[in-house]
């Protein structure tokens, strides 16, 4: 059950302090069911509790405590996701020429050239430069940090006897699960906004195109299902960070845009009398 962490704590100092005993009372805590887990959830959930208790006697409530931590937490990975939203935007201009590449191998495997062709060799290559350049790893740290820290928020909300019957607007106990699941179809909602506007790798076929778009609308309600029981103070963290991805996305787009190269302008200016002339191109 639910154990007072910072009391446990105290004990076991004490306890050394008289009587030389190195005891660590805050194991009887169970920071996961699995063992595999614990090793995870336990060293990070323990400074989520104090940052939550630290906030908490700041603001005075837990739900706004949890509502700071979000904030600045999802702050920390801004610079992360504008860095993966210009990779992805990098590989979106590259579509065209993937498909074009695409389009040339498939061709030349009809007519049954070899895969070591140097043909085949040089397009494989473009297209792996081009998949390189355009989405690194780093792209896809900000989830990877996410999920980690999803698991020992959960954790830390469940263990901690500050969360227990803290109340916050209309949610009696941050503990246990939303009792009207406004929270649940809020979440779910703010999925469906995040998936449609965080960009995406770029799509080069109709199947992959239909791929995401069943994911936007199909992960939600797939979560829906999953957290209709989590604890309230989880689904507020969730829901919360999900609300500052989007606004931290818009303001990416914002950024992106006006960094963006003027566009090309066709000079219509011919001059008279010439034949099989090319408009020029401008970017001035």
């Amino acid at each position: 059950g639910t154990k007072d962490y910072f009391l446990l704590n105290e004990l076991s100092a004490t306890l050394k302090a008289e009587d030389g005993r190195a005891v660590s009372l805050v194991n009887l805590i169970n920071f996961s069911n699995y063992w595999w887990l614990r090793w995870l959830t336990k060293p990070l959930s323990i400074p989520i509790i104090y940052a939550l208790r630290f906030f908490n006697g700041i603001t005075l409530n837990y739900g706004v405590a949890i509502i700071v931590f979000t904030f600045l937490f999802y702050s920390l990975l801004f610079p992360l996701r504008w860095s993966q939203s210009r990779s992805f935007k990098k590989a979106s201009g590259n579509a065209p020429k993937m498909k074009e590449i695409q389009d040339k191998i498939k061709d030349l495997q009809k007519k049954g050239v070899p895969m070591d062709d140097p043909r085949m060799r040089d397009l494989q290559m473009q297209q792996l430069r081009m998949t390189k350049d355009a989405l690194p790893i780093g792209g896809c740290l900000p989830m990877l940090l996410q999920f980690p820290l999803l698991l020992a928020f959960y954790t830390a909300i469940t263990v901690s006897l500050d969360a227990r019957q803290a109340t916050f607007m209309w949610l009696p106990d941050l503990s246990a699960a939303d009792p009207f699941h406004i929270l649940e179809f809020a979440f779910a909602g703010s999925m469906v906004l995040a998936m449609k506007f965080t960009p995406t790798a770029a799509t080069v076929t109709p199947e992959q195109q239909m791929q995401q778009k069943m994911m936007t609308y199909l992960m939600p309600v797939m979560m829906l299902w999953v957290m209709w029981t989590a604890p309230a103070g989880l689904l507020l963290y969730w829901l919360f960070g999900n609300v500052v991805s989007f606004a931290q996305q818009m303001l990416i787009n914002r950024l992106n845009k006006k960094n963006d190269p003027p566009a090309a302008e066709i000079v219509k200016d011919v001059p008279r009398g010439a034949k099989n002339v090319k408009p020029k191109l401008s970017t001035s």
